[in-house]
């Protein structure tokens, strides 16, 4: 079993919100766009999925403190076949007994991948979100029917197979034919759901968008994914995608933008001001400026909880549309010349 807390260097006490803070930190330190190890990375991907998750992080710290609860019996694998759980559990079903306590059912997760605009993202918008997830179905309350108990496996479901060779035996269950699986055949099937329980339908949610949020992380929404009748609903699982808007793209923490400047703007310098997103930045560029420098507005980027990544103006020369008098040229020929004899050795 992986000691994932060991995995992000920190202490089984940690909060949940230092987690976070760590999780990025790591990833952003090992993220293989910046010559990150891959492997490291996904592994502390891995580790902050069941460390950042309440309800998961509770079931890896009763395993680890139990090695015998989480399928890691004898070293990682479980010498009575099947995935796992109460080593009592596995004896009874080597004995061909039921366990005492059936396990809580749990519905299906739903994993969705949302685009966001680089614009919410940085002023922390609210987004309403439209999925599909299976709620049950209302008429028959997910029973799907009316429904008898399966006359060939009695309801249990599967069929129960002696197979003898001299003074031994071997039993072995397969799926019952009659019922697939089901323990129970219609009666009356409920002419909504036909018999599934469960119908698909759209939902809405409303999906805040928190400054912090980036790409590659997921996040988990208790109780919003797959019902199913006498089970706990699943969680939706939620991604993101931003994508850059009004001439700005993102990089990190960085949102980086281009402007377009005359080639005379290097001889007489420029100031400039930039819009974004309802926010005015002004700078001064001076004359003889580097056009292929990137200039850099530190803290105007996007934020965190713990940094904030600057703006970066990259600068893109262009040919002037407007045609210019002959005066003009001459002006400009003779600059030139200038230029040209202060450049020459005396």
């Amino acid at each position: 079993m992986k000691d994932y807390y060991q995995i992000l260097g920190v202490s089984e006490g940690i909060s949940q919100e230092d987690l976070k803070k760590t999780y990025r930190k790591l990833s952003k330190q090992h993220h293989p766009d910046r010559g990150g190890d891959e492997s490291k990375f996904k592994e502390i991907a891995e580790a902050y999925d069941t460390l950042g998750d309440p309800q998961k992080r509770e079931t890896y710290n009763q395993k680890r403190s139990n090695p015998f609860a989480g399928g890691d019996f004898f070293g990682g694998g479980n010498p009575f076949g099947g995935g796992g759980g109460d080593p009592f559990d596995m004896l009874n079903r080597m004995f061909n007994q039921q366990p005492q306590q059936e396990r809580t059912k749990k519905a299906r997760d739903l994993h969705l991948k949302i685009q966001i605009t680089l614009k919410e993202l940085y002023l922390g918008m609210k987004k309403k979100i439209r999925y599909e997830r299976e709620n049950i179905c209302k008429p028959c309350d997910g029973t799907g029917g009316e429904w008898k108990r399966c006359g060939v496996c009695k309801g249990a479901g599967k069929l129960r197979h002696i197979q003898r060779n001299g003074r031994f035996q071997k039993v072995f269950e397969s799926v019952c034919h009659a019922c697939s699986g089901q323990g129970k055949t219609p009666i009356k099937l409920c002419p909504n759901c036909v018999g599934v329980g469960v119908m698909t339908e759209q939902t809405d949610f409303d999906f805040q968008i928190n400054k912090d949020f980036r790409p590659g992380e997921r996040f988990t929404y208790p109780g919003l994914g797959n019902q199913m009748k006498g089970a706990i609903p699943g969680n939706l699982m939620v991604s993101i995608v931003v994508e850059g808007t009004e001439g700005f793209e993102m990089e990190g923490d960085d949102i980086i933008t281009e402007i377009e400047l005359n080639p005379l703007d290097i001889f007489l310098g420029k100031v400039l001001e930039i819009g974004m997103y309802g926010k005015n930045f002004k700078f001064e560029l001076p004359p003889y400026f580097n056009p292929h420098q990137k200039y850099v507005l530190r803290g105007k980027g996007l934020k965190t909880s713990f940094s904030q990544g600057n703006l970066i103006v990259k600068i893109k020369l262009t040919t002037p549309t407007d045609r210019l008098d002959e005066k003009n040229i001459e002006d400009l020929k003779k600059l030139r010349e200038k230029l040209t004899s202060e450049e020459q050795p005396q």
